[in-house]
C-alpha cells in the first residue's frame, strides 16, 4: 500500500486481534487464522458469527473512514472495489505473507463479508451448516481431491473449479436443502472468483 493507506493496515491489525492474532508485524500462515475461526465455531457455535461480523463491520467502517480522510474515496463507497488496499499484493506487502497465504487471507475477508451481509440466514442455518462440514468431511475431501487432480491432469482451472462447486453444494443440498446449497455455492464462488476472475462465465449460476 502507499503511505496514505497505512491507516487501512491498522484497521486490519485490529480485525485480526479479535482472534488473538498479533498482526502488528506479520500475519501467521493462513491456516492458523482458519484454525482460530474453526475453534470459535466449535465452542461458540452461531455466536461466533457475532464476532466475525463485529470485526467485519468495524474493519469496514475503519477503512472507509481512513480512506475518506485521505481523499481516496467517499465514506460510503464499496470497499470491495479498493483493489490496492485489499488485494493479494496488499496483504503480501503489509503483512509479510507469501503469495498463497496472501490469496487465502484476501479471499477470506471477502467471504466473511458475504456471510455477514447474510448474517440472519447464516445463523438460522448454522446448526446444519457447521455440522455438515464435520460429518461430511470425507465427502468434501473427495471434492477437493477431484479438484486438485483435474487441474493437474487437464490444466483447466475454471472447469475443475465449477465441478468442485457443484460437488460441494450437492453435499449441503442433501443435508440442509437447496437454500443452504445456494448459499454455499455463492461463498465458494466468491473465494474462487477473487483469485480467478476469468472463470466467471464458466461457473454455473448459484441461484
Amino acid at each position: 500500500m502507499q503511505n496514505s493507506y497505512r491507516g487501512v493496515r491498522n484497521c486490519l491489525v485490529d480485525y485480526y486481534s479479535l482472534w488473538d492474532i498479533d498482526a502488528s508485524d506479520v500475519l501467521p500462515p493462513y491456516v492458523k487464522f482458519f484454525d482460530k475461526l474453526q475453534d470459535n465455531f466449535e465452542h461458540l457455535h452461531e455466536f461466533a458469527i457475532d464476532i466475525i461480523c463485529l470485526g467485519q463491520d468495524e474493519a469496514t467502517n475503519c477503512m472507509s473512514m481512513e480512506l475518506a480522510e485521505n481523499g481516496k474515496l467517499t465514506a460510503d463507497e464499496n470497499l470491495d472495489d479498493l483493489d490496492e488496499c485489499l488485494s493479494v499484493a496488499g496483504w503480501m506487502e503489509n503483512f509479510g505473507l507469501k503469495k498463497l497465504d496472501a490469496r487465502e487471507y484476501a479471499a477470506d475477508f471477502r467471504v466473511r463479508g458475504y456471510e455477514c451481509r447474510n448474517e440472519k440466514f447464516l445463523k438460522e442455518n448454522f446448526k446444519c451448516l457447521y455440522p455438515t462440514t464435520q460429518t461430511r468431511k470425507a465427502d468434501l475431501d473427495v471434492c477437493s481431491a477431484a479438484l486438485r487432480e483435474a487441474i493437474a491432469v487437464k490444466g483447466e482451472a475454471c472447469e475443475a473449479m465449477d465441478e468442485y462447486i457443484t460437488c460441494s453444494r450437492e453435499i449441503f443440498a442433501d443435508e440442509c436443502g437447496q437454500e443452504v446449497s445456494s448459499f454455499v455455492c455463492n461463498l465458494v464462488q466468491i473465494a474462487m472468483l477473487f483469485n480467478y476472475p476469468m472463470c466467471r462465465d464458466d461457473f454455473h449460476t448459484c441461484q
